[in-house]
């Protein structure tokens, strides 16, 4: 039978392969607790794409309170943490009709941000029930199978960085942005701040793509901001009324939510301007996100015999990454979906 399917699936590489698309596009994918779902934002201006894209109501989610809080990017899904649902809500990842493909609660509570590195996702923990472990980030592979935890302060937010191959966990505990490696290993402080003078109750933490800075973290209490870091020292601040998410856009520039609000920040010149608002909103986190055609599978704006390489390797020995339709196993089914989805192209 898997002889049979890679077989099959080779051929559409064969008929498929060079064929180019175009580049696959992005969104700022913005979580808004107080409608409980997440809305589409431009990655380049800002401004509002689909403000209600995702709602709990649509699938019966929102019959228990939640607090949807991150939303990142998953293989080809969209996963949502809920701070108080003890939940992580699973999507497909479409910008016109996301549909709902089932959520993890074991071993989670009190959930926050998240972060999706080398096939696993780091979860911010605080709580202990559920068979959760305390303050923690709790892994998982795509599939949703928990891989164990490690130990850290009590983390809003976990972001990768580039530069030096580490995460950077936001710590509001301490105040402070501390430095692990991704078995867990604890590397050191990146900053710490006497919560007075410097960033208090941190959330969530960006990477600087122009390389003025390293990161951006928003300070959610007093003295609340926007403070950018270069080499863990303090080197900008920009004052803002309670700030939780923050991602870059273009032109140098940053989305970042605040209440019912969702602003730019031009960081060169600390001037923001509102762009988007809902008066029954709460805006969390928001991520950069690229959205591509389900056979795309290594979303780099192409199907073709490189997409079926990475599938068709996966595959054969039952990786995670082969469970196209999310389900949890690696099958036929599996092979349908993407041979139906190579087949389209896009």
């Amino acid at each position: 039978m898997r002889i049979r399917e890679l077989t099959a699936v080779a051929g559409l590489a064969m008929s498929l392969a060079g064929a180019a698309t175009a580049a696959p596009p992005k969104y700022v994918v913005v979580v808004d607790s107080g409608n409980d779902g997440a809305g589409l934002f431009d990655a380049s201006t800002g401004e509002s794409v689909d403000g209600a894209w995702i709602r709990y109501s649509d699938w019966g989610l929102d019959t228990v309170a939640g607090t949807p809080k991150d939303a990142i990017r998953v293989g080809n899904q969209l996963w949502i943490s809920d701070q108080i649902q003890d939940a992580i809500h699973r999507f497909t990842l479409d910008p016109f009709a996301p549909q709902y493909l089932g959520s993890i609660r074991a071993g989670i509570d009190n959930i926050r941000g998240m972060e999706f590195r080398d096939g696993v996702v780091y979860v911010c923990n605080a709580g202990t029930s559920n068979g959760a472990p305390g303050p923690a980030l709790v892994l998982f592979n795509r599939s949703g199978v928990n891989l164990g935890y490690f130990t850290v302060g009590d983390p809003f937010d976990v972001m990768y960085q580039p530069s030096t191959g580490e995460l950077l966990v936001t710590n509001i505990a301490e105040e402070s942005v501390d430095r692990y490696s991704l078995a867990g290993t604890f590397l050191g402080l990146y900053h710490d701040s006497d919560g007075v003078n410097g960033i208090d109750f941190p959330q969530q933490a960006a990477v600087d793509p122009s390389g003025t800075n390293d990161i951006y973290v928003a300070g959610f209490s007093l003295p609340t901001g926007i403070y950018g870091y270069k080499n863990g020292a303090q080197t900008a601040f920009v004052p803002i009324g309670g700030p939780r998410g923050i991602a870059p856009i273009a032109d140098d520039q940053f989305l970042f939510t605040a209440g019912d609000t969702v602003y730019v920040l031009d960081p060169a010149t600390g001037l923001t301007e509102a762009v988007y608002s809902d008066s029954n909103g709460s805006f969390q986190y928001a991520n950069v996100i690229t959205f591509y055609c389900p056979a795309d599978v290594n979303a780099d704006g192409f199907v073709n015999g490189d997409d079926y390489d990475a599938f068709a390797s996966a595959f054969d020995v039952a990786d995670a990454e082969a469970d196209f339709n999310g389900d949890g196993f690696v099958n036929g089914d599996d092979y349908d979906a993407f041979a139906s989805a190579f087949d389209g192209g896009c």
